[in-house]
């Protein structure tokens, strides 16, 4: 179970789930030192496969795990992934230990040939480390990088020179903050969003909404969309056009919030609610958004099944009415929600389900109209945890982020949907292969 902690927060492997655990004291970073702002090999050891796909095969790729960070006894997991460009992408997370507190950011950046490890300066590092690096990313450059942890509002920014960190308004040790995403539109335009922790570390939930702005010199809270529940998720298709869901948080949340399900759009002057579809109004879970169009909005959750469980579920709003579709999983114990969706590339979308408690996740595909699956991740199948999708925009590839967990062993892992996109827009014809696909890293203890 994913539980909140007011004070601090850690991800450790319980059992065969990744579970935030509470501690008392003090959490100290162990990250590299140097300035350098993306270096490879700095915090892994990069070992790479040979290449294995044909150029046919390539074409029809699926989803396969291109990278795997391995660490001993330490537990890393990748909680988010962003990507604005074939040349930038950037995924987020932490690693600890199996045995005692001392954690450390983990950043991984794709600059268009390979994914790297990103080193913080050991005063950032520190400071991040403080507000817990289990963040929400977004990025509007690979100069304009952003992640803003999920519990106590810490942000970190790369501006293509240095890094800085900081605190976000709004956030003191007696109104904590849980944020959930972050749209960045250019280095002046940044918006967060999340809620405010009410109830105790094992029954909290997340409400009434938040929303800051960054300007390009100072965050600033805004106008949040009326509400008692958390911003669970955000899509945007411009500062002046964003569609925001309000409901679990299941990163934060112990507690149902159903009652304050709604979704919200923000016209660039105020929130306007939208009315939801009866399925999501009561005994449901509402965790991810898309807009393609201001006709074209997917929300997406858990309903309550037959086995006290809960099955995923999606509705479309084509601008005046709402179309649910129940995907068809077999109803179980388990509570299922759709965490992520994001385009296809090709007219559908991809959308990424996991279960409550962070055990195990399955991916759906929408093409033509018609949801299909689930798909499980190989290699790694039940054991793969995936937190995050992000397209690749301007092509039909897919980063998704997440972690294998087998046992109390846990690795960081990226995967990928399509083909490998290179830098200037070039494909690399030996998908999963080669120079710049797959391999192993193992971190340094």
């Amino acid at each position: 179970m994913i539980r909140f902690l007011t004070r601090r927060a850690l991800l450790v492997v319980s059992g065969s789930a990744l579970a935030l655990a509470a501690v008392t004291a003090p959490v100290r970073a162990a990250v590299p030192a140097g300035t350098a702002a993306v270096r490879a090999g700095t915090a892994a050891v990069r070992v790479r496969a040979a290449a294995a796909a044909a150029p046919a095969a390539a074409a029809a790729a699926g989803w396969r795990v291109e990278l795997r960070l391995r660490a001993g006894e330490l537990s890393p997991l990748l909680a988010s992934i962003t990507a604005d460009s074939s040349a930038d992408a950037w995924s987020a997370g932490v690693v600890v230990p199996r045995a005692g507190w001392q954690a450390r950011p983990l950043i991984e950046h794709w600059n268009g040939t390979a994914w790297q490890s990103v080193a913080l300066p050991r005063k950032i590092a520190r400071k991040w480390q403080q507000g817990f690096p289990f963040s929400a990313v977004g990025a509007s450059s690979s100069s304009d990088f952003w992640a803003v942890s999920n519990v106590l509002g810490v942000w970190l920014h790369w501006n293509g020179r240095r890094w800085s960190t900081g605190r976000l308004p709004g956030n003191s040790a007696g109104n904590v903050l849980a944020i959930s995403s972050v749209s960045a539109f250019s280095a002046r335009n940044v918006w967060a969003f999340g809620g405010h922790v009410t109830g105790t570390s094992t029954d909290s939930a997340t409400g009434p909404p938040y929303v800051a702005h960054f300007n390009g010199h100072s965050w600033k809270v805004v106008t949040a969309p009326a509400g008692n529940a958390a911003i669970s998720a955000v899509s945007s298709l411009s500062p002046s056009d964003i569609w925001a869901v309000l409901g679990r948080f299941p990163m934060v949340s112990t507690r149902s919030t159903s009652a304050g399900n709604a979704v919200a759009h923000w016209n660039g002057r105020q929130w306007n609610p939208v009315r939801l579809p009866g399925a999501f109004t009561r005994g449901a879970s509402l965790t991810s958004v898309l807009a393609r169009s201001d006709h074209n909005i997917w929300i997406g959750g858990g309903i309550t099944n037959a086995r006290r469980g809960q099955t995923e579920e999606a509705a479309n709003w084509n601008g005046s009415r709402w179309t649910v579709s129940r995907l068809s999983a077999h109803p179980s114990g388990v509570e299922f929600q759709l965490v992520s969706m994001v385009p296809d590339g090709s007219g559908g979308l991809w959308a990424v389900a996991t279960s409550e408690g962070l055990s195990t996740s399955r991916l759906w595909h929408l093409h033509a109209g018609r949801w299909t699956g689930p798909t499980r991740l190989e290699p790694c199948r039940r054991a793969c945890v995936l937190t995050g999708l992000a397209q690749v925009p301007g092509t039909t590839s897919v980063w998704a982020a997440g972690a294998i967990v087998r046992g109390r062993r846990g690795e960081g892992l990226i995967a990928l949907q399509g083909r490998i996109p290179l830098a200037g827009g070039r494909i690399d014809p030996l998908a999963g292969g080669g120079r710049h696909g797959r391999r192993n890293a193992r971190l340094k203890r």
